[in-house]
């Protein structure tokens, strides 16, 4: 993807002030020839410890897989961007500039068969003029395209929720968000 030709100096995204506090994700995951394999749905609670971006990420898949993952993110001044996770593999580069942010990593991602693969990532984050993010990834297994990714950010409107993290809160949150997925499995939703 070409992001000179996608990028705007405004918005200016700043990753680490977006995903500060709780925000809900939700997209779609496509094979290689447009066709929907999955959905998902999410939640994404970040706290901040001195430089760093703790991201507690919490995602529901519509095949019944659910994935939780814990980022450690950090953005130079030059916007260089570094991310750490156990589910990453030599963690995740990137560069935040203007109204984009684009990121490259090896992650392991767990699929319905309880299978995990190893797939490279070439995700990119545009915020837009009304303050939405929107997120697109292409997903490659042995260098080879075999999905995309499309997710939107929301951020999650209840101010005392994006006041302060400590763990009964986040904990609070992931049971809520699993009582609703349940809900939905029983109504056949």
């Amino acid at each position: 993807m070409n992001l000179s030709k996608l990028r705007t100096n405004t918005p200016e995204f700043n990753f680490i002030e977006f995903f500060t506090g709780h925000l809900k994700a939700s997209g779609w995951v496509t094979d290689r020839f447009g066709n929907v394999r999955r959905h998902f749905h999410g939640d994404f609670i970040g706290t901040l410890k001195d430089d760093t971006l703790e991201l507690d990420e919490t995602l529901y898949y519509s095949d019944g897989v659910e994935e939780h993952r814990v980022w450690h993110v950090n953005i130079s001044e030059n916007g260089a961007f570094t991310a750490e996770s156990p589910a990453l593999i030599n963690g995740a580069k990137g560069l935040q500039k203007g109204n984009t942010l684009e990121m490259y990593y090896t992650m392991r991602v767990d699929l319905a068969n309880g299978k995990q693969w190893t797939l490279d990532m070439d995700d990119y984050m545009f915020l837009q003029p009304d303050g939405s993010l929107h997120n697109f990834a292409n997903v490659k297994r042995w260098g080879i395209r075999i999905a995309s990714v499309s997710t939107q950010y929301q951020r999650v409107v209840d101010s005392s929720l994006n006041e302060s993290f400590g763990g009964k809160e986040v904990q609070s949150i992931r049971q809520n968000s699993q009582h609703l997925q349940a809900v939905g499995k029983a109504l056949g939703k």
